[in-house]
């Protein structure tokens, strides 16, 4: 029998609500989740994911786009009306 052991870890609860939608979805649980990151770890030798700190121009583009009122489109084609009409 595989010997285990238990892993805790603190996250924001409106964080794990959103991962556990995307896991339902996924028909994975976190436990299982967890493991799989594991194994990626233990393959890859470290994290399995680029991990940097966004510079000054993406933070500003990022900015940008939450603060900006952007136009909401039912549909592609009434978005190609909306260009034609600018």
């Amino acid at each position: 029998m595989i010997k285990q052991s238990r892993v805790e870890a603190r996250v924001a609860l409106k964080l794990k609500n959103e991962v556990g939608s995307v896991l339902k979805r996924l028909d994975i649980s976190e436990s299982e989740a967890i493991r799989i990151y594991f194994r990626q770890i233990a393959l890859t030798k470290g994290i399995p994911f680029e991990i940097k700190i966004p510079n000054k121009e993406t933070i500003s583009a990022l900015n940008e786009v939450t603060t900006a009122k952007l136009r909401e489109f039912k549909s592609f084609d009434e978005y190609l009306k909306g260009i034609d009409a600018e």
